[in-house]
């Protein structure tokens, strides 16, 4: 091996390290800076909901859902206080909170769907925009909330998906299941008598 070639080893090797330290660097600068604005996020709740001071939304949406999240599965929320979060969300905020559904750990999605069940009444122009979403992860939040729920239109959507031969039997099965937790009147109709 010649000095030349042990320096450009040398020098690839150096690179690296420097690469590497600079890619860490920016990584928890990344960090802190999410950090920081989950903390907003989190003191705006705290400072607007529980103080009751007139202050702005210091972050997106991204930020205000998990923090919401992290502060409801810490201490209990009065239901004054969780009606007064819900009637500050609107359309942007419950798409951004639709979007995420698909993107956070196991236990994120249950909260999600028991946020929406047990606000339905003042959600339910929002998630009736995403009627024909065909991302499971939304069907199965229709499915559960027409299970859970006396309504109408959720009624119609788990009899639209039970009829749908195109879909999964077990998404299916999902849906009849639904139907015979609100709606077992539905199943004697002539169609579930000829189609088990």
């Amino acid at each position: 091996m010649t000095i030349e070639l042990a320096l450009i080893i040398l020098y690839i090797f150096l690179g690296f390290i420097v690469a590497l330290i600079l890619a860490i660097f920016f990584q928890k600068a990344n960090n802190a800076r999410l950090s920081a604005r989950h903390n907003a996020a989190r003191d705006f709740i705290m400072q607007r909901y529980f103080d009751h001071e007139k202050v702005k939304m210091p972050v997106s949406s991204r930020f205000f859902f998990n923090a919401f999240y992290e502060v409801e599965t810490q201490i209990q929320i009065e239901p004054e206080i969780r009606q007064q979060i819900i009637d500050d969300i609107d359309q942007p905020m419950f798409d951004y909170l639709m979007k995420t559904l698909c993107q956070n750990h196991s236990k994120y999605p249950t909260w999600v769907f028991a946020l929406i069940k047990n606000h339905f009444p003042y959600l339910k122009s929002f998630i009736m925009t995403y009627w024909n979403c065909h991302d499971e992860i939304v069907r199965k939040l229709f499915i559960y909330l027409s299970g859970s729920l006396y309504d109408a239109d959720l009624k119609t959507y788990a009899a639209q998906v039970s009829e749908n031969e195109t879909l999964d039997l077990p998404f299916r099965l999902q849906a009849m299941d639904a139907l015979a937790n609100n709606y077992p009147e539905i199943l004697a109709s002539d169609y579930y008598k000829h189609h088990p």
